[in-house]
């Protein structure tokens, strides 16, 4: 854990989905509090050894996931048409900022907004 330059807190993820390694920014109302569980550990040593088998990682990333996208989104209104992704089907109209997408589906490991319109933003 680490803050960077604009003042965020970083967490290294050595081994996320898909065994792929990533960066990951805090959200800013929990930046202080996960510093401070993190400030326990030893610097270089893992936050969490092992993680519950129970823990239901997928509500928790769906939860990052959407709250990071609100903190991030620009007004629909403010944003030039070929910034806003559309959705279509059966949620056609829905409009939402395609450069905060992308952001969150960068800190999720997944490099693709389409992933966060269909799982996470509804």
């Amino acid at each position: 854990m680490y803050r960077n330059e604009n003042g965020d807190v970083i967490a290294h993820v050595r081994k996320g989905k898909g065994g792929k390694e990533r960066f990951v920014t805090a959200r800013t109302q929990y930046a202080e509090h996960i510093l401070k569980m993190a400030g326990a550990v030893l610097p270089k040593e893992n936050v969490f050894l092992t993680l519950p088998g129970k823990l239901q990682n997928h509500r928790y990333r769906g939860d990052f996931a959407k709250g990071l996208y609100y903190e991030l989104a620009r007004p629909v209104e403010e944003i030039p048409p070929e910034e806003l992704y559309i959705m279509r089907k059966d949620r056609a109209g829905e409009k939402y900022d395609r450069a905060a997408m992308l952001e969150v589906s960068r800190q999720l490991g997944h490099n693709r907004v389409a992933v966060i319109a269909e799982s996470y933003l509804y």
